[in-house]
């Protein structure tokens, strides 16, 4: 009966076999140890390539792109579904900073200043938060406000004298019933 001959990581033992005679697990964590000790060299290394290689680059980048449309969207489409949160927790990050001027944390300071309610009906906040309540004139920021509220006061069109208007109207209408 033939033996059958693996060959062993000299490092380790293992048999998985990677590159030079050590297995997978050893070439990864060998390289892991060689990056972080040459982390600004490969960086500048890097960056001279693509500078001197853009058109090479780009012409790759795109052939590899168009080779590989679907491949891309279903690697992409796992790494979205498996990062939901993370990728919403960026998106209202960006939006904040990018419409209103405000970082994450002087969005939970104003949270915490209403108590975790809107401000105008006292209601917790939907599953995707508060809206920033801004004056669109000057775009300054007057509160957050949960979605109904924010879609009342923009219907009115930030107009106190139709509030009040709409408020008669309600209170007209009550005594009648």
């Amino acid at each position: 009966m033939d033996k059958i001959i693996t060959k062993k990581c000299k490092k380790c033992g293992g048999t998985e076999f990677g590159k030079h005679g050590e297995c997978k697990i050893c070439v990864a964590v060998s390289m892991k140890k060689y990056h972080l000790a040459h982390k600004e060299e490969i960086r500048a290394y890097n960056k001279k390539w693509r500078t001197e290689n853009k058109e090479r680059k780009r012409k790759y980048d795109k052939e590899w792109r168009t080779k590989n449309k679907k491949r891309k969207g279903e690697c992409n489409k796992r790494w979205r579904d498996k990062n939901k949160e993370r990728l919403a927790a960026w998106f209202r990050e960006n939006d904040l900073k990018k419409k209103y001027g405000l970082t994450i944390e002087d969005y939970k300071e104003m949270i915490a200043s209403q108590n975790g309610v809107c401000a105008i009906c006292g209601h917790p906040p939907n599953s995707k938060g508060f809206s920033v309540d801004h004056k669109h004139e000057t775009g300054k920021v007057r509160g957050l406000l949960c979605s109904k509220c924010n879609i009342v006061i923009g219907l009115l069109g930030d107009s106190p004298e139709l509030l009040k208007a709409a408020l008669e109207y309600l209170q007209r209408g009550s005594k009648n019933l």
